[in-house]
C-alpha cells in the first residue's frame, strides 16, 4: 500500500450530503500504493462548514486526482459525530470539529449563528499536507492531514513513502487523525484498504483515550455499549445521539424511512444490505507496529466473516416506555468494514 503526502490549501466545505456508504478506495493517485508527494496549492475556508472528519481541500489544483475529484478530504482511520443533520447533529460533534480545526492550525474561527458556516479565521493563507492513498466512493480524497505543528522533516525521502517504511509510524503520529483518536475526539474506525501498521497504531491511540477517559470516553459521554433509548427520530437528536457515528447513521437512515423504531424491522433492514466485517485477532489489539510491518492486512484477521447487525442487542424499554434500549455488544474498533 502506498500513500501520497499532498501539501495543498484548504477549501472549506459545504454541508455534505448525509452518506451511509463506506469510504473504501475506488481510485488511487497515478502511482503505486504507498506514495507520498508534496505539491502546493492555495487555501480558502470561508462560507463553508467543516466537521470533525472531513475538510475542504483544493485537491484539483494539485493535478494528482483528475478533474472529477471533490475538493474534500475524508479522514482515514477515524470517525466523528455528525454535525450537519437536522440542523442539530450529534451531541459532542461541535467539540470534535473544533479539535479538527485546531489540529490543522485554524485560529480565531468565527461561525455564523448555529455554526452553519465559517465567517472568518486565521491565518488566511492556511495550508495543509495530507497523507493519502487515493479517492473514495464519493470522489473525496481519503487521507490523514499532518498537524500544523508537526515536524516531519527527515521522515520522507523524495516524495514517496510505503507503509512498510519505519518512518511511516512517525508520520501517522504526526497526523490530525491520530491525535484526535488519542485525545478521545474521534472513534478509531477502519475500512478496506487499511494497513496493519495503521490498525495497531490507531488501536493503541484509542486504547489510551479509553484508559484515560478522554473526550467521548469520559463517563456518560458515549452510550454505544451501555445502551441508548430510541422510539422516534427525536430520541436520536438528544442524549441518545451520543453514540458511535456508524451506528447513528444506520439508525437515522432507518428512522427517516419508518418514523418509529421496531427491533425486528431494523435488523431486517440491516440484513438486506449487510455491513461485512473482518475481526482483528486478539494478538494484535495491543501489538507494536514493528510486529506487523512485514504482514499483509489479512494476516491480522481471524479469518471469519462477520456482520454489523449481529453486534446489536435490542430489548424492550422498561417503565412503560414505548421504545427500545439498543446497545452494541463489542467494541467496533476491533473490526474492519469490508
Amino acid at each position: 500500500m502506498t500513500f501520497r503526502l499532498v501539501t495543498t490549501s484548504l477549501v472549506p466545505q459545504a454541508h455534505f450530503p448525509f452518506q451511509v456508504g463506506l469510504p473504501t478506495v475506488s481510485s488511487l493517485p497515478p502511482r503505486s500504493r504507498g506514495v507520498i508527494q508534496l505539491p502546493h496549492a492555495k487555501v480558502i475556508m470561508l462560507r463553508r462548514a467543516p466537521d470533525g472528519d472531513t475538510l475542504g481541500v483544493d485537491f484539483r489544483s494539485t493535478g494528482l486526482f483528475g478533474t472529477r475529484v471533490k475538493n474534500t478530504c475524508r479522514y482515514l482511520n477515524m470517525d466523528t459525530r455528525e454535525s450537519h443533520f437536522e440542523d442539530k447533529g450529534q451531541l459532542g460533534a461541535d467539540e470534535q470539529t473544533d479539535a479538527n480545526l485546531l489540529g490543522i492550525g485554524a485560529r480565531n474561527v468565527r461561525w455564523s449563528s448555529g455554526r452553519g458556516e465559517i465567517l472568518s479565521f486565521e491565518p488566511r493563507d492556511l495550508s495543509v499536507r495530507v497523507l493519502t492513498n487515493g479517492k473514495g466512493n464519493y470522489g473525496r480524497v481519503l487521507g490523514m492531514p499532518i498537524r500544523h505543528d508537526a515536524d516531519i522533516e527527515g521522515l520522507i525521502t523524495g516524495d514517496q513513502v510505503d507503509w512498510h517504511d519505519p518512518h511511516f509510524v512517525k508520520l501517522i503520529e504526526a497526523t490530525v487523525n491520530y491525535d484526535m483518536v488519542r485525545a478521545g475526539q474521534a472513534n478509531a474506525t477502519f475500512y478496506k484498504g487499511v494497513s496493519p501498521v495503521e490498525i495497531v497504531m490507531f488501536l493503541s491511540a484509542s486504547h489510551y483515550a479509553k484508559e484515560q477517559k478522554l473526550g467521548i470516553w469520559a463517563d456518560g459521554q458515549d452510550h454505544t455499549y451501555t445502551g441508548f433509548y430510541v422510539h422516534t427520530l427525536d430520541d436520536l437528536l438528544g442524549e441518545s445521539s451520543k453514540i458511535h457515528p456508524v451506528i447513528f447513521r444506520r439508525m437515522i437512515s432507518y428512522m427517516q424511512r419508518h418514523g418509529t423504531f421496531s427491533d425486528k424491522a431494523f435488523i431486517n433492514s440491516l440484513s438486506e444490505h449487510p455491513d461485512k466485517l473482518q475481526r482483528i485477532k486478539d494478538d494484535y489489539m495491543g501489538a507494536h507496529p514493528d510486529t506487523v510491518r512485514g504482514m499483509e492486512v489479512e494476516d491480522v484477521f481471524d479469518g471469519k466473516e462477520y456482520f454489523l447487525h449481529d453486534l446489536f442487542e435490542i430489548e424492550k424499554a422498561s417503565n412503560g416506555r414505548p421504545g427500545f434500549i439498543v446497545r452494541i455488544t463489542e467494541s467496533l474498533d476491533r473490526y474492519v468494514r469490508w
